[in-house]
């Protein structure tokens, strides 16, 4: 089986649960929609909540992956 399709994915981002970022995580799953991303990668400093919350908003959200 070969497979032909390649993802698109942001392997190191944050969102405002650090504070190094103002990023709220639906903004930042909006933004990578629109960009055509088709995996976001959280790395939040010492909590979890921000890819919790970016993971809601996925769900939510049918078309998150890209189809060929």
């Amino acid at each position: 089986m070969t497979l032909s399709r390649k993802l698109t994915l942001e392997f190191h981002c944050h969102t405002h649960a650090s504070k190094d970022s103002l990023t709220r995580p639906e903004d930042l799953v909006r933004v990578a929609r629109r960009k055509g991303l088709d995996r976001l990668v959280i790395t939040d400093h010492n909590s979890i909540a921000g890819a919790r919350a970016a993971q809601h908003w996925t769900r939510n959200w049918s078309s998150w992956v890209r189809r060929s």
